[in-house]
């Protein structure tokens, strides 16, 4: 079975970007909510209900980016610590490296080594 090795700093560096994506939909919403429009042209051509439809949609993709922000961030944080825990139970069993080594082109763990297959979600 093949190593599963993740970057987890590139994952929390995206999740951060996501984040400020999250928060420019949040500016988008709030300046949709400043648009002025006219009581007298504001149901012509729906224009009233198209731009509720809209700060709707900037709000729910600012929610939507928010959550994955997190979901990211909490999936790198799960990794490092379970890889860390993986790390710890290889060396206490005297299997010759750790996790971390096989990435670096330090010891590689000898046959009676575990692998680790990743949960799905």
């Amino acid at each position: 079975m093949s190593r599963v090795d993740i970057d987890t700093a590139s994952v929390m560096r995206i999740a951060h970007d996501i984040a400020a994506l999250a928060a420019a939909m949040d500016r988008v919403r709030q300046e949709l909510e400043a648009v002025p429009v006219d009581p007298r042209l504001a149901d012509r051509r729906q224009i009233a209900p198209r731009l509720a439809r809209c700060r709707a949609a900037a709000a729910g993709a600012g929610s939507r980016l928010r959550e994955l922000a997190q979901a990211l961030e909490g999936a790198a944080v799960r990794y490092e610590s379970a890889d860390r825990r993986v790390s710890m139970m290889a060396e206490s069993m005297n299997l010759g490296g750790t996790a971390r080594d096989s990435k670096s082109g330090g010891p590689q763990s000898n046959s009676n080594s575990t692998s680790v297959r990743p949960k799905r979600m």
